[in-house]
């Protein structure tokens, strides 16, 4: 049985130890291989930091069919490309509101009516949010500041922020559907 096989079980069996050894061996690389789907360095450490949490939280019923390092790897890429799409949701709304508004330079009526229906519907889409979550997505799409930015000017955990932005795009994805072009 090779020591990646012998760290797996220990783990599985509750062993802190060989869980710190496999933190330890593999958490900057796993850093360095999401800074390249997510640009954000202090995102990407809470992403890794979340993913080993959730392989410690659910070690009882991890099943790896590979091998630990690949097991490992494959969770960071899944944490990254669930984010990318989440931010790709919210960069679509906020691109095709602006598009639709740069077009009314001469409008015609019918574009006129669309880019008002479609602005009242994103304000009641925002004002639809809890509060936290709406006051979290403005601080992102309209002020432009980073999770971690926020997360210190509100004093909660960059998770929470993330689990934030995913509901309040999920809700404007839902709401907005009508508006935005497929691509």
């Amino acid at each position: 049985m090779k020591n990646e096989d012998r760290l797996a079980n220990k783990i599985h069996n509750g062993d802190m130890g060989a869980f710190e050894q496999v933190f330890r061996k593999y958490y900057e690389s796993l850093c360095a291989f999401a800074v390249v789907y997510v640009k954000d360095q202090d995102l990407v450490e809470e992403m890794v930091q979340d993913v080993f949490f959730h392989f410690w939280e659910k070690r009882e019923s991890v099943n790896i069919q590979t091998s630990l390092k690949s097991y490992l790897y494959s969770m960071v890429k899944n944490k990254c490309l669930q984010h990318l799409r989440r931010e790709k949701i919210g960069q679509r709304v906020m691109t095709q509101v602006k598009a639709d508004y740069e077009k009314t330079e001469n409008p015609d009526p019918a574009s006129v009516y669309r880019l008002a229906e479609m602005n009242k519907t994103f304000q009641e889409a925002l004002e639809e949010l809890p509060e936290r979550t709406r006051k979290i997505f403005e601080m992102s799409r309209f002020e432009d500041k980073k999770y971690k930015e926020i997360a210190q000017l509100l004093s909660i955990s960059i998770k929470t922020v993330e689990a934030n932005m995913g509901k309040a795009l999920k809700h404007f994805r839902l709401r907005m559907h009508d508006y935005l072009e497929t691509a």
